[in-house]
Parts: structure tokens; sequence; C-alpha cells
């Protein structure tokens, strides 16, 4: 599907006359390498870092919660929230992948 898309990509912008010297998908290995050399490059001049977070979890559910699924005052700035999921239980922070 991703050839049969990225295929049909450029066949629209040769319709309009524009040409790339290089184009690849998402999940090319010339992606895949360009996108790892910058992440470390930001990594290595202290632009990524790694930090435990506390997340609100939803036990129903079964998952962690986006802030914009949480309903309630946000306790920091006391504001009002109003979106659909009330939450009751808070998860345990979890570290983030580096």
């Amino acid at each position: 599907m991703i050839a049969a898309v990225s295929e049909e990509h450029q066949k629209d912008f040769a319709g309009f006359n524009i040409s790339f010297d290089n184009y690849h998908s998402t999940h090319s290995e010339e992606n895949r390498e360009l996108a790892s050399q910058i992440y470390l490059e930001l990594k290595k001049n202290g632009f990524i870092s790694t930090r435990t977070i506390s997340q609100l979890f939803d036990p129903e559910k079964e998952m962690f919660l986006p802030d914009r699924f949480v309903k309630g005052t946000c306790l920091s700035v006391n504001l009002k929230t109003n979106t659909v999921i009330t939450v009751t239980t808070v998860a345990q922070p979890i570290a983030l992948l580096t």
C-alpha cells in the first residue's frame, strides 16, 4: 500500500511539473538514517532528555490518558476542563523511551 500511495503522489506531483532529486517513503532506509542522525545530534546537544513523569490512567479503559481526556480542575492553575472521562486513579510514574 505504501508503494502504491508513493507512486500516486509522484504522479500527482509530476502533473504539476514538480520533481524531486530524492523522493522516499517514511519507511525507507534513507529516511530512517536521516531521522536517526537528526535525533542523535539533538540528543548530543542537550535538546532531548529522559525524565520520569506521572500520567493519569483509566483502569476501565486500561490506558494512559492524554490531558485532553481528563475532566476536572487542574490543580496547578485551577482551570476547569470539560472533556469526557473522569479519572480516579493515578498510575505510577513511567519513564519515557529514548
